[in-house]
């Protein structure tokens, strides 16, 4: 239910159960659509673009002012990388109205409790299955999307649960004037099945045809919602937020080189703290120690043909 914009809207009865409390109405009121497309007072405006991390963590300034992505970036060969959580800036432009002499639960404060999201091919199709199914059938026949779709197929690997819903908290305070106020959030948009199922493919990729692996990439569209409740008790929901998320191989790897045809991991490469990311694997570059199934630069002969002698990176992220 959306806050009264107007006392002069007709109200409804739940309505005045819910914004009556204590012998009083506590009607908030909306500012202006600053996130575009809201359907409620609480809306998603950005996902955040990465930050260097501060001992160890990354701060967020919930401030509209802050750097923006415009497509996510999911690398899978950081085999630690459970889910894709961004950062997003979530709004609320419901404008207090209790008083001190009108002191009532107020129902402009907003507390984020969750986000559902669901996510669909290019084509707008939700099934992933389908998806590699098209991917195999296409002119050149993707080998890869073959294997993955038929694992699918026979129940080995598991469909996602689509859309699915996560805890997530924030608290949003209410907008100062005709201002929204801001709140970081961070919120998963990209499930742990569908990462399992976009590692497969690119693995059998691998598997079949390394060089390939590394230069293609599959793109998801997400579209998330967040749910709260405010002080008051009236339930909010966000708009629909849609956000590309982009899938590759070792395009997020810094240390990851091209070695006459050949690709291979620099394994002595340092990098300085500063340098770091905040989430291994998810929109910004890293130097990693080893890629599993990626050979070490130090293990390739003539003509960057892998040295069997010199064995195998065994592990990634």
């Amino acid at each position: 239910m959306r806050l009264l914009k107007s006392l002069l809207l007709p109200l409804t009865v739940a309505s005045v159960l819910v914004a009556c409390k204590g012998g009083a109405l506590n009607l908030g009121s909306t500012a202006s659509d600053a996130g575009g497309g809201t359907s409620g007072p609480i809306f998603i405006r950005q996902v955040f673009a990465p930050t260097a991390p501060t001992n160890g963590e990354c701060d967020y300034t919930p401030d509209v002012t802050q750097s923006a992505e415009s497509t996510g970036i999911v690398d899978v060969s950081y085999p630690n990388l459970a889910n894709y959580t961004p950062t997003v800036l979530i709004g609320n432009e419901t404008v207090a109205v209790s008083t001190a002499s009108s002191p009532v639960a107020e129902t402009s404060r907003v507390i984020i409790q969750g986000a559902t999201t669901r996510i669909t091919d290019l084509a707008g199709d939700m099934s992933l299955e389908t998806m590699f199914a098209t991917m195999c059938a296409g002119g050149h026949g993707d080998e890869a999307a073959c294997q993955t779709g038929a694992r699918m197929a026979s129940g080995t690997i598991a469909a996602p649960v689509n859309p699915f819903s996560t805890v997530e908290t924030a608290t949003v305070e209410p907008a100062q004037g005709s201002d929204p106020s801001y709140s970081a959030l961070s919120v998963t948009i990209i499930d742990g099945q569908t990462m399992q199922i976009m590692r497969d493919y690119f693995e059998s990729a691998l598997a079949l045809n390394a060089s390939a692996a590394f230069t293609t990439s599959i793109q998801l569209i997400t579209y998330t919602q967040a749910t709260g409740i405010t002080l008051g008790g009236l339930a909010v929901t966000s708009n629909e937020f849609e956000f590309p998320v982009t899938f590759t191989f070792g395009q997020l790897v810094s240390n990851l080189v091209q070695v006459d045809g050949a690709y291979c991991v620099q394994a002595s490469t340092t990098v300085p703290t500063t340098a770091q990311t905040c989430v291994y694997g998810q929109d910004a570059a890293a130097v990693v120690s080893a890629i599993e199934g990626v050979p070490s630069c130090g293990a390739l002969g003539d003509a960057g043909v892998l040295d069997t002698d010199a064995g195998e990176a065994d592990s990634g992220g």
